[in-house]
């Protein structure tokens, strides 16, 4: 009986995990350093989003599951790490839900904003979450499907009773991480 093959890995998914070190402490006075780190691999992402736009898409998905894995392993009390899942947020809502004009994705990128605001709060950056909040309101005012549902978030109500985008993604990942073994 032949054997599968195993589905080779994408190699900036591979530079995620390594970046993101998984189970590895990162404590506040080399949170800056780490998120320098991060925010390499993201300009390489970046990169694809006009010339493959699905990929992309996915690895900002793949980065966003597994920054939130990472939370509880890192002392964020500079503010840095929430400020870069926030970047991180907007950059994914750029590549494919919003400025695509795919309608079909605003509930997903309404569930991000939602989970964002949370860690936003937590952080103690609602200086962050006000201006991440701007921004959107200034390049995105015209999306009248979109627009409503995040004055809702904003104002503090919930946006969808479906899984959040981050459940789903997290959910791939951990299947991504069981066929890979």
């Amino acid at each position: 009986m032949p054997r599968k093959r195993r589905s080779q890995r994408d190699l900036i998914e591979q530079e995620i995990e390594l970046v993101l070190n998984p189970g590895a402490f990162i404590p506040d006075r080399a949170c800056f350093s780490f998120v320098s780190d991060l925010d390499e691999v993201t300009t390489k992402i970046a990169k694809l989003v006009s010339s493959d736009p699905g990929r992309a898409v996915t690895l900002y998905e793949t980065f966003l599951a597994a920054c939130y894995a990472k939370i509880e392993e890192l002392d964020d009390s500079s503010g840095s790490f929430g400020q870069f899942i926030g970047e991180l947020y907007c950059r994914w809502i750029k590549a494919r839900i919003v400025n695509a004009k795919k309608s079909k994705y605003y509930d997903a990128a309404l569930s991000n904003f939602e989970r964002a605001k949370r860690c936003f709060e937590q952080a103690g950056l609602d200086d962050e979450w006000n201006k991440t909040v701007r921004q959107v309101r200034a390049d995105h005012q015209r999306k009248n499907s979109f627009m409503p549902g995040f004055e809702r978030l904003v104002a503090g109500m919930a946006t969808s009773d479906n899984p959040s985008f981050l459940d789903r993604a997290e959910a791939r990942w951990s299947a991504k991480e069981r066929n890979t073994r």
